[in-house]
């Protein structure tokens, strides 16, 4: 189902290369020396078929013992594919990815039976409070994660600007990212709808799936239009067709924007310049959903039209070349937000990442942990309100799942949706937990938890 994304996504270099990747020529040197005996080989397995046979069938034994023994502590294939949802690197580590992309096939061989893996949370809902629907703009950076608002260099912040919106809007320094099986694409997927995404599969190309809970839906139903922009060709991930199935009237995607591939996808500022001047095209009241490109590993995209030489003493080359890319999200998300506050007044204005950079050095430390067998990161969230309300998150983390809730509450109309998010702007002291891969987290915990990694 990744096929075309991996192959674009190796095609760009955007997997992070280490040494540790030489393991995959560990079977070289054996592959070469059965291929020059290879004759050899098939002879001596002519003379010995008894032999051939019996291993076979002993090592056959062997692996249905072995299997029968797992089976009674409930770690056994059956097992493991009964919980594949929940995570499927068990599967890996036991069988490999061969055996793994197998049952992944067999097991979704049936779109419903995908669909029905969704959770929805309770049913909130709310009634009409104001006239004056205010407009929504989201603005999802790439591998924006939550440590590098704060992290300096020689002194000076790497994104001063977004720092300093720590100060002027309401600021939550750790919100739980819903990277799984369909990468990047899930984030909208959760923050749209109010759910998970699912963790072996790209839930945005589900084909036969309607969205049924997304938010931009209900505000589409009370006079709100709605159009999505993105830096990268709207086929990835199928966001040109999942969009329009999510409510939006479209997906304008680089190719729509007249723009080329600059490294990979088009420079956020042309992206946010080409946003700006459709929104007055667009009705009131309106919801923008941008997605950027510039910050995407391994990290190259802003160097072909952005340097800052204050970074030119990094040692790690990977972590350089993110640095410079934050600095440059940095200042054209500076211009952007200076100009939509200055034009659209009665505005909400939700800045966040999309998941970590896949960096732990010395230099730099993603704000990420391992936890309960379950692999936990984290990104910041700005949302900066027509009344300007300050407000900074000190005790708790917060989810995806939360923006939902928090934009039909800000959004004065008539709403019903399902969700376990609560409304984050209203600042309660008894907020329930975070549900995250069949488990319920408490909220104070991860905070601490990941304060404590810096």
């Amino acid at each position: 189902m990744l096929f075309k994304e991996g192959f674009t996504a190796a095609n760009q270099n955007s997997a992070p290369i280490n040494l540790k990747m030489l393991i995959i020529l560990i079977d070289l040197p054996g592959f070469i020396l059965v291929y020059r005996n290879f004759h050899r080989i098939i002879d001596f397995r002519k003379s010995k078929r008894f032999l051939t046979v019996l291993v076979t069938c002993l090592s056959l034994i062997l692996l249905a013992a072995i299997e029968v023994r797992s089976y009674y502590y409930e770690w056994s294939l059956v097992h493991l594919v009964q919980s594949k949802y929940n995570g499927e690197k068990p599967i890996v580590e036991r069988y490999g990815t061969v055996a793994n992309n197998v049952l992944g096939i067999y097991l979704n061989r049936n779109e419903k039976v995908i669909i029905d893996k969704l959770k929805y949370g309770e049913v909130q809902a709310g009634k009409a409070s104001m006239k004056d629907n205010p407009n929504f703009i989201f603005i999802q950076v790439e591998a924006m994660d939550s440590n590098v608002i704060n992290k300096k260099y020689k002194g000076s912040y790497i994104t001063p600007f977004l720092n300093s919106l720590k100060d002027s809007s309401v600021y939550y320094p750790y919100v739980l990212s819903e990277h799984m099986g369909g990468g990047t694409s899930d984030i909208e997927f959760s923050v749209i709808n109010s759910i998970e995404p699912l963790e072996g599969y790209s839930a945005q190309k589900l084909s036969n799936y309607n969205y049924p809970n997304s938010f931009i839906k209900v505000l589409r139903k009370n006079n709100y239009s709605a159009i999505g922009f993105h830096g990268n060709k709207g086929s990835f991930f199928n966001r040109n067709i999942s969009f329009p199935k999510m409510g939006f009237e479209r997906l304008i995607d680089m190719d729509d924007m007249g723009f080329k591939d600059v490294g990979w996808g088009a420079p956020d500022r042309d992206v946010l310049n080409y946003a700006f001047d459709h929104m007055t095209k667009m009705s009131r009241p309106f919801i923008s959903y941008i997605i950027t490109m510039t910050s995407h590993g391994p990290f190259t995209n802003a160097g072909k039209y952005y340097d800052n030489k204050i970074f030119d003493g990094v040692e790690n080359v990977n972590i350089k070349n993110y640095f410079n890319s934050m600095s440059y999200v940095d200042k054209v998300l500076e211009d952007f937000v200076t100009r939509v506050r200055t034009k659209y007044k009665n505005t909400y204005i939700f800045i966040y990442g999309d998941h970590t950079p896949s960096i732990r050095d010395k230099e730099y430390m993603q704000a990420s942990f391992d936890y309960d067998n379950k692999y936990f990161e984290f990104i910041p969230l700005f949302i900066l309100t027509p009344d300007n309300r300050k407000y900074i998150e000190n005790s708790r983390a917060v989810s995806m799942l939360d923006f939902s809730p928090t934009s039909l509450k800000a959004s004065g109309v008539e709403y019903k949706i399902k969700s376990d998010g609560v409304n984050l702007l209203e600042f309660k002291k008894d907020w329930r937990g975070i549900k995250f891969k069949d488990m319920t987290y408490n909220r104070q915990f991860l905070y601490e938890k990941i304060e404590g990694i810096k």
